[in-house]
């Protein structure tokens, strides 16, 4: 696969724009997860990128030029200690 650095990403929208920029979150290659979620954020994704630099791009090129997006907070996963899926 290539790609080390993972991310969760939080991102607060325009209300009005929410649907519309889970749709085109779902475009990108780097996303691998997209749910819309309650509290401080509209929505949560993942993303997979192939380092730090490879997701600071994502952020700022791609990320940050969705029409709706008004701010994101980013966790990069350090080491995942459980994964399930079902």
């Amino acid at each position: 696969m290539g790609k080390r650095t993972m991310a969760l990403i939080g991102i607060r929208t325009d209300g009005r724009k929410m649907l519309q920029v889970a749709e085109f979150l779902t475009k990108f290659d780097e996303v691998v997860y997209t749910v819309f979620v309650s509290g401080g954020y509209d929505i949560m994704i993942e993303v997979f990128c192939k380092d730090h630099e490879d997701l600071l791009r994502f952020m700022t090129e791609k990320l940050a030029k969705v029409d709706g997006v008004r701010e994101t907070e980013s966790f990069i996963y350090l080491k995942i200690a459980k994964e399930v899926y079902f």
